[in-house]
Formats: C-alpha cells, sequence, structure tokens
C-alpha cells in the first residue's frame, strides 16, 4: 500500500495596491490576482503542486473573470492586488490492493495486477485576499474525494484518479472565487480601500 499524507501551509505576502479602479462593468472584473498552491516543509509534492498550477493555468485562461491572473512560483512576491490561496491538508494517495500481492504473482491472468482501487483524497481551502489591507474577502472549504479501479489492462488508476481530483479542485476552485461577479467587485472594492477605523 502506498501512502502519502501531507498538509499545506501558505505565507501571505504583502503587496502595495493601487487605488481601487472604477465600478466593473461586463467581462472580467478589472483587477490582478496572484494564484499560490504550495505544500509545507518535509510533506511536498513537486509533481502535484505543478500539475494543479498547470491545470489553474488553463482554467484561467479559458474562463477568465478577472483582468489577469499571475501563478506564482515557490518564494515568488506577489505584485498585484489580490492574492488567491489554494491551500490542500490532509492529503492522501493510496493504491488499496483487493488481493494480495502473491496472489498477483501467482494469478497468470494479466488483469489480476489491476484489482486495486486508487484513491485521492484531499481538504481544500480557498481564499481570496486584499493584500494592501489583508483583508479576507472570500473564503470557502470543501473536500475532494475521487476513488475506482483500472478501467483497462494498462492504464494507471493512480495517476487517473490523480488527475480527476486536481480537475475537480481547479474547478471548485474556480468557481468559488469568481461566483457573483457584481456582489465580488463590491467586496473587493470595499476590501482595497477600507473604511478609516474610529
Amino acid at each position: 500500500m502506498i501512502r502519502t499524507c501531507c498538509s499545506l501551509c501558505l505565507a501571505l505576502a504583502l503587496g502595495s495596491a493601487p487605488a481601487p479602479p472604477a465600478q466593473a462593468q461586463d467581462g472580467p472584473l478589472p483587477y490582478d490576482v496572484s494564484v499560490r498552491v504550495e505544500f509545507g516543509a518535509g510533506a511536498e509534492s513537486p509533481e502535484l503542486v505543478d500539475m494543479i498550477r498547470f491545470y489553474l493555468q488553463n482554467e484561467v485562461d479559458a474562463r477568465r473573470c478577472m483582468r489577469s491572473a499571475v501563478l506564482l512560483d515557490e518564494g515568488q512576491i506577489p505584485e498585484t492586488e489580490l492574492l488567491a490561496r489554494v491551500r490542500l491538508s490532509n492529503l492522501e494517495e493510496e493504491n488499496e490492493h483487493l488481493i494480495s500481492i502473491a496472489q498477483q504473482v501467482a494469478n497468470p491472468d494479466p488483469s489480476a495486477k489491476q484489482m486495486y482501487v486508487a484513491r485521492f483524497e484531499a481538504d481544500v481551502e480557498i481564499e481570496l485576499i486584499a493584500l494592501s489591507s489583508r483583508l479576507l474577502i472570500r473564503q470557502a472549504h470543501f473536500h475532494s474525494s475521487i476513488s475506482r479501479q483500472p478501467r483497462t489492462l494498462v492504464e494507471d488508476a493512480a495517476e487517473a484518479v490523480r488527475v480527476e481530483a486536481v480537475e475537480q479542485i481547479v474547478r471548485q476552485a474556480r468557481r468559488e472565487l469568481c461566483k457573483s461577479p457584481k456582489k465580488l467587485d463590491k467586496l473587493i472594492r470595499r476590501a482595497l480601500d477600507p473604511p478609516a477605523a474610529d
């Protein structure tokens, strides 16, 4: 059984923001957002981070809701008004074998080697933050859970499940960050120019 457990700790870096722009019309909102996906020390999964970044870029390019989006490299300081944080925790990837390794070796049927269930589990937190004020604009939590057996004799079910889970996470992240654009625009403007404390 292969099991990987890791948690994600993301650090918020400060940036300067210009004065809030005029209220958005139809189309992308007039803001620039940096997107950060990062795993904590001692529990890195560079391949998974790269995969999420790749699918995020495709999703951002296909369904823009902001003027521009920048995917941050590790340690890169955001230079935009907004920061979107994608945090994964309680990540587990495993192959649960339905028959023993000895049975697989003894069984001449090639399908015996496909007698396993690949699983992917992760808790995902999405945050949208105004960097100038550190105010949280939007936050969402959800759980990603995908599992299945190989569908062909040559399929790597673990890889297929990982891809499916990443696609699900990216779609849900975009949905949470971009829903209700008119309301979102008001929330962003308020966070970028909060009222002075009494």
